[in-house]
């Protein structure tokens, strides 16, 4: 309300200057130059992304799938690695292998962003695929791992259902690798790593 006020005596203030023939320039306020203005639709899909990545490094961090020092070198199981799992997780049903689904990330139908359209389409895609096979708890941990670039899976479940489960990473990491190239996520990433690093270190000392 103050701020409404000050607006409304800074526009009147003008007014009468120029009324008196000054020439007076008065700033608008940042937070009204903003108002009214339809957010970037990359900003906020980016964003729900990382706070993804944060929740999902942590627990693989708890897992042992993800280290310190991978997260201060920002190596690539971090920068595209972590993306795709935290998609992974998105696109699971609740009570799957990671316990609870994750929140959708590049599922809002009303997207007008052809780059977020594309990502929609290629996850949707895959999502399919995925309730097509019913992953069990083993492939979903080795998927896990090899989005990460660590092992594969197992020689069994490559034999019979290799094919479909690879279209999967394939589609995960492909638009992990897209979205790492993002001016939005290599802004939005640095907090990130900034909030993997510090819960890394707060609960490695509370252990102790």
């Amino acid at each position: 309300l103050i701020g409404l006020l000050l607006a409304w005596s800074a526009y009147l203030c003008g007014s009468l200057c120029r009324c008196a023939g000054w020439e007076l320039r008065v700033e608008e306020p940042l937070f009204m130059q903003h108002l009214g203005r339809p957010l970037n639709e990359v900003d906020v899909a980016i964003e729900r992304l990382v706070a993804e990545c944060v929740v999902v490094g942590k627990e693989l961090k708890v897992r042992g799938l993800l280290s310190d020092d991978e997260l201060e070198e920002m190596s690539t199981a971090v920068i595209i690695g972590l993306p795709a799992v935290a998609l992974f997780r998105s696109l699971l049903a609740e009570g799957s292998y990671f316990g609870t689904a994750g929140p959708p990330i590049f599922d809002d139908p009303h997207t007008t962003d052809p780059k977020l359209r594309e990502f929609a389409a290629v996850l949707g895609g895959a999502r399919v695929r995925l309730r097509t096979l019913r992953l069990h708890q083993n492939e979903a941990a080795a998927l896990t791992e090899w989005l990460l670039g660590r092992e594969r899976l197992p020689e069994r479940e490559a034999k019979e259902r290799g094919g479909e489960i690879s279209a999967v990473v394939s589609a995960l990491t492909g638009v992990a690798l897209d979205v790492s190239r993002l001016e939005a996520f290599k802004r939005h990433s640095r907090q990130m790593f900034v909030e993997l690093l510090s819960r890394c270190d707060s609960e490695g000392g509370g252990g102790e």
